[in-house]
């Protein structure tokens, strides 16, 4: 199953806030836009679930070297890998080549 996108997460909600639109016309409307504005990046907040789920996978597969890797799998920056390492207590590489010295 594909992920949905923005376009399909605005329509689920549409469906649900207006039970009464018929189907023909929502699928007309959802082309329409994705005609329009197809291709265009959007922005989705992360359920806690979801951000919960990211941390632990850091966590867990954080290996000292591998901080572009995780953030390219989990789709998120390597900023966010280092931040999400920090506020667990884990130094960054550099940190810990400054401490052996």
């Amino acid at each position: 199953m594909k992920e949905k996108d923005l376009v399909d997460r605005v329509f689920d909600y549409l469906k649900g806030s207006l039970p009464n639109w018929p189907e023909k016309e929502l699928e007309q409307a959802k082309a329409a836009i994705r005609e329009e504005f197809g291709g265009q990046p959007g922005v989705f907040k992360r359920s806690p679930i979801e951000k919960e789920r990211i941390r632990m996978l850091v966590l867990g597969q954080f290996n000292g070297r591998n901080a572009s890797e995780l953030a390219r799998e989990l789709k998120i920056s390597r900023t966010t890998v280092y931040r999400l390492l920090r506020t667990e207590g884990v130094p960054k590489p550099v940190e810990l080549a400054q401490r052996r010295r």
